[in-house]
């Protein structure tokens, strides 16, 4: 699933290389649909389609991280790495970051919801009201912009420490945490074992 957010970012990056402020918007734009229609893909059976196929849209069968809805995150995160490269060097960029964060995150949180009903009573659409009654990307957006603006106000402490080097292996980390829970190339997992005790899916 990573390596198809990537190539499509690096996609969007080409097509939109001269285009910044565009690309931007573009990238924030794609991760608000992705959110949005969730509810159109939610329960989504494609039992025609190739299984190599299928795992990257449904979760019928076994799936945990496919590629809709989790790359709005991608988008939201490539979003933000363009807002950080255009003013990282401004006067002030930091706490104005850590304060938008925190502020982005909590309304993320508590008034995502209430805004997409809002819309919905806007323009009476009925997937605006969907979204809001089962608002779980938006709300752990929040959650992840909470976390940035706690780990940037410590970033002064954090540059040399132990969690840096661990970072610096988060994709060793995510693959074999993979291998061991669900059997990723074995086919054999803790998933496969304790299934009926243990719902994984929960942890995420």
């Amino acid at each position: 699933m990573y390596r198809a957010c990537l190539i499509t970012l690096a996609g969007l990056h080409l097509i939109f290389k001269k285009y910044n402020y565009l690309f931007s918007f573009v990238l924030f734009t794609l991760g608000c649909l992705c959110f949005i229609s969730e509810p159109l893909y939610r329960s989504i059976d494609l039992a025609n389609t190739p299984l190599v196929l299928a795992n990257y849209i449904t979760t019928k069968n076994g799936s945990v991280f496919t590629i809709l809805p989790w790359i709005g995150y991608s988008f939201f995160g490539a979003f933000l790495s363009t807002v950080f490269f255009r003013h990282l060097h401004r006067k002030h960029f930091e706490l104005i970051a850590i304060i938008t964060f925190f502020a982005t995150g909590f309304f993320l949180i508590f008034q995502s919801s209430p805004m997409l009903i809002r819309l919905y009573l806007l323009t009476d659409i009925e997937l605006l009201k969907q979204s809001a009654y089962y608002n779980y990307l938006f709300t752990r957006l929040g959650d992840t912009l909470i976390l940035f603006g706690v780990f940037y106000c410590l970033e002064r402490f954090l540059r040399q420490s132990i969690i840096t080097r661990i970072g610096e292996k988060t994709l060793s980390i995510y693959v074999i945490h993979f291998i061991i829970l669900y059997g990723s190339f074995t086919g054999l997992g803790l998933n496969r074992f304790f299934r009926k005790s243990l719902d994984l899916r929960k942890l995420y």
